[in-house]
């Protein structure tokens, strides 16, 4: 019976319909960044999004050059970005499974903890870009994708996601006695 009670509930909340969606959308978006990204660099290129152009400004060397100075080298700062991945992996099914299933039921812990574990996540980004914008490096978006050069577009579309996905549904979140 219960079950049967869901599709009511989200019909009549608006933005908590939209909202449950786009956060599993983001949550299905890190997950299949978290796979092609190790595959890519791993067996076609590091040059497509483990180190791009940005990276290259920032570091002072080219991919070539690294490879060539240390082939081992190279194959650790791929493996660095398949371990980052691997948690991103995590981060994607968790944002996923509480999105699909509590935060479409409008319950107020799973909101909570989306936006708590979102806005701490950016604030380890914000604090990356900053080293970066340091050295002069902005972060727009190149012909390649990097941790340098998605930095302030990233950002820009992940406050998109989270204003859309957690700040206009807040309002139509369910009371509950331990919230």
């Amino acid at each position: 019976m219960y079950m049967n009670e869901i599709p009511q509930v989200i019909e009549s909340r608006s933005w908590l319909n939209i909202g449950w969606k786009v956060m599993a959308g983001w949550g299905i978006l890190n997950i299949f960044f978290s796979i092609v990204t190790p595959l890519t660099s791993l067996f076609l290129s590091a040059k497509v999004f483990t180190y791009g152009i940005e990276d290259t400004k920032f570091v002072g060397m080219s991919w070539e050059q690294i490879v060539a100075m240390s082939p081992n080298m190279g194959l650790y700062m791929v493996l660095m970005m398949v371990s980052m991945c691997a948690i991103m992996m995590s981060s994607g099914l968790l944002i996923l499974g509480i999105s699909k299933y509590a935060y479409r039921r409008g319950e107020r812990w799973a909101w909570r903890w989306l936006l708590v574990s979102n806005l701490i996540q950016i604030l380890y980004y914000l604090l990356i870009l900053f080293f970066y914008a340091k050295q002069g490096l902005y972060g727009l978006l190149g012909p390649t994708l990097s941790g340098a050069n998605v930095g302030v577009t990233f950002i820009i579309i992940w406050a998109i996601v989270l204003y859309i996905g957690l700040w206009l549904p807040r309002k139509e979140l369910q009371k509950s006695e331990t919230s």
